[in-house]
């Protein structure tokens, strides 16, 4: 699942709140991707323009204008709150399967079928051995 913001939402990104001297990038956020209940990254846009996938490890934090050193599950979660991000879900799949497969049941061959197709297999491998 993912979200987009409907406005872009500068922020400031430190990447590793543990350490005094850990680097910090300002960004503005586009959209958050989201497995299960956890933002696994979001997309930013640098100050260079590109756009990238930022990942969000446990350390990483955000300050922005709905709260400060938060982390990417609390920021979303404030995000949504506030009602200033668009859910997208994951389109449907192209085939639906209403019926479940049917059971496949094991037949006991007789001693006649098995002899006639044992027969006919070593008949087309010697065709197809002699051709050659």
């Amino acid at each position: 699942m993912s979200y987009t913001v409907k406005s872009l939402l500068p922020a400031t990104v430190i990447h590793d709140a543990g350490r005094p001297d850990s680097p910090s990038d300002a960004v503005t956020i586009i959209g958050f991707d989201v497995i299960d209940t956890s933002v696994l990254a979001m997309t930013v846009e640098g100050k260079d323009g590109q756009l990238s996938q930022f990942p969000l490890w446990p350390t990483v934090r955000i300050s922005t204008q709905y709260g400060e050193s938060l982390t990417g599950d609390q920021l979303l979660m404030a995000l949504v709150q506030a009602g200033v991000v668009n859910e997208i879900k994951p389109p449907k799949p192209r085939v639906e399967f209403h019926n479940p497969p049917p059971q496949v049941r094991m037949v006991q061959l007789g001693r006649v079928e098995v002899y006639t197709i044992t027969a006919a297999v070593v008949f087309l491998l010697w065709v197809v051995l002699s051709a050659l």
